[in-house]
C-alpha cells in the first residue's frame, strides 16, 4: 500500500534517557564500553555482549511509534517474529525506566520509561555483507544459508489470494510506486522510468497466467521482509535478523520474490557472482518460478529506489546520501532485469 500524503513526524528521544543508555554503570552486566548505532528507526546500544534496541517515536507513513504503548506492542512482536529465524539471539523485551532518584532501572514495573528488545550480539565479521566484502564464502556457508531459507519459507504461513486478485495486486503496486517515483521533486530521469514502467507491465500482461498459478499454489506467504545481506549472520548455525514486524503486508510476498530481494541487495553491493550462486540454488529447477524471477527482480529494484528516494522527505536524513543517484541506480538494476523477457 502506497502512503496517501506526506506523513512524517519524529518526535525527540528522551535525551537523559540516551544518556543514560550510553553509560556502563547501568548496565546489570557491567560491560566495558557502550556503543550507540543509529538507524532510522531506532537507536541500538552495543555492548561487548548484547545489543538492546529501543524505537524512536516516530511517525513515518503508516507505521506510527509515537506512544508507549505503540512501541512496547512493535517490541513484542520483534521478538516473537524473529524467533522462528533467530530463536538464540532474541531474548525478549526488558523495560528501562529512572526511580524516584533518578537511577535507572532495568525490568522495574513502577519505573518504565521505555521498551527495549534485547538481544545476543552477532560477530561483526560473520554478517554476510562484511563477509562478501572481506572474504569468499565456503560452500558449507552458503548451503547452510540456502537450507535456512529453504525451511522458513516452506514453514511460512501461505496469504490465501485468489490468482486473479494477485495479478490485480501487481499492476497496482507497479503503477502506484511509478506514480510516486515520477513527482517533479525527486528529479528522476522520466525515461528511465517510462521504459522500466512499459516492461513490468509487459511482462504482467504477457505472464499473468504464472503469476496467477503462484498464487493459487500457496507460494505466497509471510516471509521475513526485509531479507539484505547485513541481516543475516553465517555463525553456525547462520540466523537472520530484523524481519519486518510493523507491517504484515510488507513481509507478505512470493518466496521466490524474497530470494530476488536478497539477491539485488548482493547485486547492489557488487557481488553478482554470489547473487548468482543463491539464485540458482533457490530455483533449483523450479521452472515455474523461473518464469517469474525476473519481474521479482525489477520489482524489488522498484521498491529499493522508492525506499532511497522517500529519505528526501525527511530533513533528517535528506543530505546524508545521494538519494536520487542511488535511486536511479536502483531503476537501472530493474530495467536490465526485464531487457532479455
Amino acid at each position: 500500500m502506497m502512503p496517501g500524503g506526506h506523513k512524517i513526524e519524529l518526535q525527540e528521544f528522551s535525551p537523559k534517557l540516551r544518556a543514560s543508555l550510553l553509560d556502563v554503570r547501568n548496565y546489570p552486566e557491567q560491560p566495558a564500553s557502550v556503543e550507540e548505532i543509529e538507524t532510522h528507526f531506532a537507536l541500538v546500544f552495543l555492548t561487548e555482549r548484547h545489543a538492546y534496541k529501543v524505537k524512536k517515536p516516530i511517525l513515518w507513513y503508516d507505521m506510527d511509534f509515537r506512544s508507549v504503548a505503540a512501541r512496547r506492542f512493535h517490541c513484542e512482536e520483534e521478538v516473537r517474529l524473529n524467533r522462528q529465524l533467530a530463536p538464540a539471539t532474541y531474548l525478549g523485551v526488558d523495560t528501562v525506566g529512572c526511580d524516584s532518584s533518578g537511577r535507572l532501572r532495568w525490568n522495574d514495573s513502577e519505573a518504565v520509561m521505555e521498551y527495549v528488545v534485547a538481544m545476543r550480539r552477532l560477530p561483526a565479521e560473520q554478517m554476510l555483507d562484511v563477509a562478501l566484502n572481506h572474504r569468499p564464502i565456503t560452500p558449507p556457508e552458503r548451503n547452510a544459508l540456502v537450507r535456512m531459507i529453504l525451511q522458513f519459507h516452506e514453514s511460512a504461513s501461505v496469504f490465501a489470494v485468489a490468482g486473479d486478485d494477485y495479478v490485480v495486486h501487481l499492476r497496482r503496486y507497479v503503477d502506484a510506486h511509478h506514480e510516486l517515483l515520477a513527482r517533479h521533486r525527486y528529479g528522476l530521469p522520466a525515461e528511465l522510468l517510462g521504459a522500466l514502467r512499459v516492461l513490468q507491465l509487459r511482462v504482467l500482461n504477457r505472464g499473468d497466467a504464472a503469476f496467477r498459478r503462484r498464487a493459487d499454489g500457496g507460494f505466497i506467504r509471510e516471509c521475513h521482509g526485509d531479507l539484505r545481506p547485513e541481516h543475516i549472520c553465517l555463525a553456525e548455525p547462520p540466523c537472520a535478523i530484523d524481519r519486518l514486524e510493523f507491517s504484515r503486508s510488507l513481509r507478505t510476498m512470493d518466496v521466490i520474490e524474497e530470494w530476488a530481494l536478497l539477491c539485488l541487495e548482493c547485486i547492489r553491493l557488487g557481488h553478482t557472482e554470489f547473487a548468482d550462486a543463491l539464485a540458482g540454488a533457490a530455483l533449483g529447477g523450479d521452472e515455474p518460478g523461473a518464469e517469474v524471477w525476473p519481474f521479482y527482480l525489477s520489482k524489488r529494484a522498484l521498491a529499493k529506489a522508492k525506499l532511497c528516494i522517500w529519505h528526501l522527505d525527511d530533513p533528517d536524513y535528506a543530505e546524508r546520501c545521494p538519494w536520487p543517484e542511488l535511486a536511479e541506480r536502483c531503476l537501472e538494476l530493474g530495467l536490465s532485469a526485464l531487457e532479455n523477457t
